[in-house]
């Protein structure tokens, strides 16, 4: 006698029409990926400017589009965030390789206790101090900010002569709790860099 078999799904051929829908299906998602990426504006140097006081040479610039709402959600849940900034002074040369005066490499910190409700911002190149603030807005600002860096003293620049600043910045995060690694798939934008930007001037 025949017996029905339980849990048996057959399958019949592929139609042409079930192909290009899984096909169109497929690209769609991948626009909607694409389209997610470009619309997102990546994190870039501006602002880059210098200007000599007293006997100093000091940097300035800021980094935008670094900071998402779920970034700052991420902070708050215990994250530590990382900018680390990059900063060569060179000497513009037309007959030779450029000559290094000063390469920097300076880091910002960003942490939240949940217990005070405030966000600290420790600058190397400034004060081991942190600063304090209940403000995400003020916390973020100085986050993003290098303002009056010193590179060098003048007594290292040629009167007359055309130097090149160059600069870079690596997003990052650090003492990351494992239990919010689910959180990295929003904030992918911290494992990024920006690109060079340059700035020269005659002294």
């Amino acid at each position: 006698p025949w017996m029905p078999t339980r849990g048996v799904h057959r399958m019949g051929p592929a139609t042409p029409a079930k192909v290009y829908g899984r096909v169109f299906s497929l690209c769609l998602i991948l626009v909607l990926i694409v389209g997610a990426r470009v619309s997102a504006q990546e994190p870039a140097l501006t602002r880059l400017t210098v200007q000599a006081a007293q006997d100093k040479v000091l940097f300035s610039t800021t980094v935008e589009n670094a900071f998402t709402e779920n970034m700052e959600e991420a902070v708050k849940s215990g994250i530590t965030a990382t900018f680390s900034f990059i900063v060569t002074l060179e000497s513009e040369r037309s007959l030779w390789l450029d000559e290094t005066i000063a390469e920097k490499e300076e880091t910002h910190t960003m942490t939240y206790d949940p217990l005070k409700g405030q966000y600290a911002v420790t600058r190397s190149w400034e004060s081991d101090t942190p600063f304090l603030t209940a403000s995400f807005e003020e916390a973020r600002d100085r986050m993003c900010k290098i303002e009056g860096m010193r590179l060098t003293r003048t007594k290292k620049l040629e009167k007359g002569a055309t130097y090149i600043i160059s600069a870079m910045a690596e997003l990052g995060t650090m003492n990351l709790p494992p239990y919010l690694y689910y959180i990295l798939f929003f904030v992918s934008r911290w494992d990024a860099e920006t690109d060079w930007q340059t700035v020269s001037f005659t002294y």
